[in-house]
């Protein structure tokens, strides 16, 4: 009876632990879709936010963004950390956005 109590002791105290090892993904606005690019619907930024406080989001653009040093975002071409939102107009006319959350102590987002 008392292996019982310390077992489930330890699987109570490791669960909070666990529970919030990988970070949720940031989101992206606006979601998938095609924009104007001009008038008055024109999309003029896009804005990424973080689910996580704290957590540095990765964005690549046509492509995916990596983290090898949870905390830090890899500095391949195509690829920076996200600190404001920035125009579409610097981007061309056509570009697919990939947003990953990282942080140290956690698993990367998805």
């Amino acid at each position: 009876m008392r292996r019982l109590f310390i077992l489930a002791l330890i699987l109570l105290l490791a669960v909070p632990f666990c529970a919030h090892a990988q970070l949720w993904p940031p989101s992206v606005y606006p979601g998938a879709g095609t924009y104007a690019p001009s008038g008055a619907a024109a999309l003029t930024t896009i804005t990424i936010t973080e689910v996580q406080a704290g957590a540095t989001i990765c964005v690549g653009l046509n492509m995916t963004p990596t983290a090898a040093t949870p905390g830090t975002c890899d500095s391949t071409a195509g690829e920076f950390t996200y600190t404001t939102p920035f125009p579409v107009s610097s981007y061309g006319s056509s570009f697919t956005i990939s947003a990953l959350g990282t942080q140290t102590g956690y698993t990367n987002s998805n």
